[in-house]
């Protein structure tokens, strides 16, 4: 451990970073989760053009953008993991207290989710099924601008095909066995920006 790298270290902490991802050699990463999994409250996930299948899960303070806009920067969230199937999840981190803020989101094409799979608590009983085809803004109030959002959900998706907003955290809870809902955790009350 060096001064140098001490040094990189706390400045990382003060100031923000950009973090890139394409298929150059120079970017830092070839997926945008391993970008946003790489990035710190404040920092920028910059995307190169192309298309990238995945469905993100964002639990930080980040802004993702691309280089070339949502005419050439496409997320396919066609090929979902387990029960996480929206294109975009944004949602606090595991167990935490607080609502991560100055998320931004802008550039992309948003295609191909059908949704989380999740309980919804309801005066009925128990509803379980897929919401938020392309994003999914859970406890959340991000700002999604620039972006085209269409070809999501799906037959099975119950709600929100495009976009869903929830923020009642105690009424729902993730089929997602590695995400943990903090009970002190308040509802977000801001609302969601898409200037």
């Amino acid at each position: 451990f060096t001064f140098k790298s001490f040094l990189l270290l706390f400045l990382s902490g003060l100031y923000s970073i950009t973090i890139t991802v394409g298929s150059d050699p120079s970017d830092d990463y070839t997926t945008i989760q391993e970008g946003i999994d790489a990035a710190s409250n404040g920092d920028i996930v910059l995307v190169g053009d192309g298309t990238y299948t995945e469905n993100l899960i964002i639990e930080s303070e980040i802004t993702l953008t691309s280089t070339g806009g949502h005419q050439t920067t496409i997320i396919d969230g066609s090929n979902p993991v387990n029960n996480m199937g929206s294109t975009i999840t944004i949602r606090p981190e595991s167990n935490s207290p607080t609502i991560p803020q100055n998320i931004e989101i802008s550039g992309f094409e948003i295609k191909g989710g059908i949704g989380n799979s999740m309980n919804w608590s309801t005066p009925s009983g128990m509803v379980t099924g897929k919401f938020g085809g392309g994003i999914m803004a859970f406890n959340t109030s991000p700002k999604i601008n620039n972006n085209n959002i269409k070809s999501n959900g799906s037959a099975s998706t119950s709600n929100g095909g495009g976009i869903i907003a929830v923020d009642s955290a105690e009424d729902w809870s993730f089929n997602d066995r590695e995400w943990i809902h903090n009970e002190e955790l308040p509802p977000a009350t801001d609302d969601l920006d898409f200037s």
